[in-house]
């Protein structure tokens, strides 16, 4: 179980490198052109790497549990970590960070009622808004929304960079 698990974690971790490196890719790509194109790609995705990141922090939270002794996490924690209740992006990620913690006993400094948070909760909104369009003004990102963007993944750096650091 314990060399399934750990298998798991290092694909898991190629996945997360990978979608940094799109994200990378995708910065440059919006850097170099700066056109509607390249701002609606950056965002698709950094959101990839969002989601794959919620994925890694639930799928290693389970893995971690199930090496304790005593399991650390509630029934609630469990049905939202295999999937039997749907959240939004948002709400995934955070449950996703909280769980992760719980499961790890790491106590993060995070503040879901920051400004870092709105903005991410705003970002969400774009994001949401060019992939599932209903107008071709809809499709319209200005640099006000990028800088909206930019806010919402310091915040996620932020927050992620705490489970590096433990």
């Amino acid at each position: 179980m314990i060399t399934e698990a750990r298998e798991e974690l290092r694909h898991l971790d190629a996945l997360l490198y990978a979608l940094m490196d799109d994200a990378i890719a995708a910065a440059e790509f919006w850097h170099d052109r700066a056109d509607g194109f390249s701002r609606r790609t950056y965002i698709r995705t950094v959101f990839a790497l969002v989601e794959g990141t919620s994925h890694l922090l639930m799928t290693s939270a389970l893995r971690f549990d199930e090496l304790r002794e005593n399991s650390a996490l509630t029934s609630g924690d469990l049905d939202f970590l295999v999937g039997r209740s749907k959240k939004t992006t948002c709400d995934t990620f955070k449950s996703a960070v909280k769980v992760h913690a719980k499961a790890r006993n790491l106590e993060l400094q995070i503040s879901f009622g920051s400004q870092g948070w709105e903005q991410f909760r705003k970002a969400v909104d774009l994001r949401h808004q060019i992939t599932h369009p209903k107008s071709l003004e809809t499709l319209n990102i200005t640099l006000d929304d990028l800088k909206v963007v930019e806010e919402a993944m310091d915040f996620f750096r932020q927050v992620t960079a705490q489970f590096l650091q433990k």
